[in-house]
């Protein structure tokens, strides 16, 4: 018992560290589902900035590897539901590098959709996702720069980004160049007078599947 109340004293004191900043950064998934629990919810209601990891889970069917990402939604939920202040949020898929190309699957797949409605239901200011190297370059290799992008057309696809537009009714992902920023690269802007689009970005993450 002793043990245990250490244990959860030096996780509150840590906790309370990041509190001060109004930054979590993660990759438990079970505290990721359980911080309604463990944490205070108006704690929760302060955090601004979030970067999580999501390990990729699979499904042994026959001979065949079946990415299953339904511990997503939970997960996007929670974090709907409790951060009311999230303004930047960054989220990075993992996997394991001894499975087949399961890029197609995890990009035409439920993550996307998930994502997008995420997004529509907060406010953020700035929101990446990091995709493993396989489901990027299948996403990436058949994909063309946009006109507008000149010389920078070398850039393609390993230095580019994705743009996951959300302007039209139905979602697009747009190719686009990498612009140094102080932190991410700006959001595109969309129509005539030059509006901000509302989307995030897609990114070659440093873990593979």
């Amino acid at each position: 018992m002793g043990l245990l109340v250490s244990c959860r004293q030096a996780y509150a004191e840590g906790i309370e560290s990041l509190y001060s900043q109004h930054v979590i950064t993660t990759q438990s998934e079970k505290l990721l589902l359980d911080f309604p629990r463990l944490v205070p919810t108006f704690h929760l209601a302060n955090i601004t900035r979030l970067g999580i990891v999501v390990y990729a889970h699979w499904d042994e069917k026959l001979d065949a590897s079946v990415l299953n990402l339904n511990h997503l939604q939970p997960i996007l939920d929670n974090l709907s539901t409790h951060f009311h202040r999230l303004r930047d949020f960054n989220l990075s898929f993992i996997g394991t590098r001894d499975r087949h190309n399961p890029g197609c699957e995890f990009l035409q797949g439920p993550a996307l959709p998930m994502l997008d409605a995420f997004h529509s239901s907060k406010r953020l200011r700035s929101m990446r996702v990091e995709l493993p190297s396989d489901a990027w370059r299948t996403f990436t290799e058949p994909m063309q720069p946009p006109d507008d992008e000149g010389d920078e057309s070398w850039l393609w696809p390993r230095h580019g980004l994705l743009w996951r537009c959300l302007d039209t009714k139905e979602p697009t992902v747009q190719l686009r160049s990498y612009e140094s920023y102080e932190r991410y690269p700006r959001a595109p802007t969309y129509g005539d007078k030059g509006k901000e689009s509302k989307g995030y970005w897609l990114t070659n993450g440093d873990e593979g599947y």
